[in-house]
């Protein structure tokens, strides 16, 4: 018994295998949260886009805030899977977290040891904030796998130049770059971390190459960099479009985004919350101890490097426009974990590693238990059996805010108004603003879906309720009514 504890303890073969199942684990439990076709309103706006031609997606993109790089790549995936069912958004953005789970623990037990790569598999894979966004239908998983491959590269460069390390850290930054404004801010300051680290050591061959690389990176970026002054001079100017839409930066703010890593900005849970700084309090002061001993900077780098992308991001949202949300930070998570990770390989004691890593497990499985409840809401089979069944052609399905419109990726082909204004970046052809009654002249049923504590418009002075329905979907609880014309 002594001779296997030591043969697991100094060759690592019993940790081999428990990483092996904790990656494995890990693709079943996100493979089983991407399986169900409830998406929010991002996550439609997601799947409005895969919809549109080519030339489409590049012509909404250009008055949104996003490159369309993501979107292209998404349809072409859609497609070659054969089109046939919505599951497949969610499958893509599993299929690069299981690249990160895999590249990355491949990198950190390389240059750590297997411990310090259980310790991150553990927190990439249970912690909330990757819990929420890792089957999301957006583009953050795919930027968290190429931010990360890109900043490893850049760090593999500082240890040993190569020609093939290059071409594939300006490949892999152009992709990141085009991916999300923020993963082009995050490789900016990789890059920059990246000449002060060589300038500190006098290396000016390798600075030389540096801004070879980051010249070809930034003429490649060109083309989209004109359009994205104009995308930010125009919403800078769309002050009343942004109320009650994103949090301006504020001490209540600052909470939202703690519950946003920690827990969740809908269902925030204040021990996760209050956990989740314990662990980065902990955890640092050893990780900080351990890059003290050994001169090896990386872990604090990658934390850094996250803490100037937010002071930028608040900047950006208290002079320019409210922009920043905590999953923004996401691509970034590879080397917070690995922060947090060291700290917690480096404290030896096992008993506060066991407590540590109970308290992630305490605070992730109840998130994933959560958005899997959400997810397999029946709400969304209440809606189409209701909308397949009774909508008649020349019905109207009417939204209280342009966001409920997620529902009318469901059901295409019917007409869709909604109150209020409506940004002309949104993808549904379907969709118009209701201004007035003569729009609805001749509809005799309008369908209105509205939250159950929320409601505008005048609707109810022209139209009756015949009977409503309520839907659970997702974070929301959504009514929807018959409305029969009073004329």
């Amino acid at each position: 018994m002594n001779a296997v504890s030591e043969k697991f303890k100094e060759n690592g073969i019993g940790w081999k295998y428990i990483n092996i199942a904790i990656i494995f684990c890990l693709g079943i439990m996100y493979a089983i949260l991407a399986s169900f076709e409830v998406f929010w309103y991002d996550e439609a706006y997601t799947v409005g886009m895969i919809f549109r031609d080519y030339s489409e997606i590049i012509e909404i993109t250009s008055r949104d805030v996003h490159t369309p790089f993501y979107y292209f790549v998404l349809k072409f995936f859609y497609e070659t899977l054969g089109g046939h069912t919505l599951i497949s958004i969610k499958m893509f953005s599993v299929l690069f977290l299981m690249l990160y789970v895999v590249l990355g623990g491949y990198l950190v037990r390389r240059h750590y040891n297997r411990q310090v790569e259980f310790f991150w598999l553990i927190l990439s894979g249970f912690m909330p904030a990757m819990v929420i966004q890792s089957t999301s239908a957006r583009m953050y998983t795919f930027a968290l796998f190429w931010v990360t491959c890109a900043s490893y590269l850049a760090y593999s460069l500082y240890l040993q130049e190569s020609r093939r390390k290059w071409i594939l850290l300006v490949v892999a930054t152009i992709i990141a770059i085009y991916i999300h404004t923020f993963s082009m801010i995050e490789m900016v300051i990789v890059y920059c971390s990246f000449i002060v680290a060589v300038l500190a050591q006098k290396r000016y061959q390798t600075l030389k190459r540096i801004f070879i690389a980051g010249a070809i990176v930034a003429v490649s970026y060109l083309p989209w960099l004109f359009v994205l002054w104009r995308q930010f001079s125009r919403w800078a100017g769309w002050e009343s479009g942004w109320s009650n839409t994103i949090e301006q930066f504020s001490f209540h703010s600052i909470k939202v985004y703690m519950a946003e890593w920690f827990s969740s900005i809908e269902n925030p849970q204040p021990y996760a919350i209050i956990f989740g700084l314990f662990l980065f309090f902990i955890s640092g002061i050893f990780a900080m101890r351990y890059v003290k001993e050994q001169k090896h900077w990386m872990p604090v780098l990658g934390l850094l490097i996250a803490l100037i992308v937010l002071v930028i991001a608040v900047l950006i949202t208290i002079f320019i426009v409210p922009c920043f949300l905590g999953r923004y930070l996401f691509p970034l998570a590879g080397t917070v974990w690995l922060f947090v990770a060291v700290g917690i390989y480096r404290t030896k004691n096992r008993w506060l590693q066991v407590a540590l890593i109970v308290g992630i497990l305490s605070c992730g499985i109840p998130a994933y238990c959560e958005e899997l409840r959400l997810e397999n809401e029946s709400g969304l089979s209440v809606y189409r059996d209701c909308i397949e069944n009774e909508w008649e052609e020349g019905d109207v399905i009417m939204a209280d805010a342009y966001f409920t419109l997620m529902m009318s990726i469901y059901f295409p082909e019917a007409d869709y108004m909604v109150y209020g204004s409506m940004p002309n970046c949104i993808p549904f052809d379907n969709c118009t603003v209701f201004t007035k009654w003569e729009q609805l002249e001749g509809v005799d049923t309008v369908w209105y879906l509205s939250f159950s504590n929320f409601r505008v418009g005048n609707l109810y002075d022209k139209y009756q309720v015949m009977g409503s329905k309520d839907i659970p979907f997702s974070y929301y609880d959504i009514v929807l009514e018959k409305c029969v014309s009073k004329e």
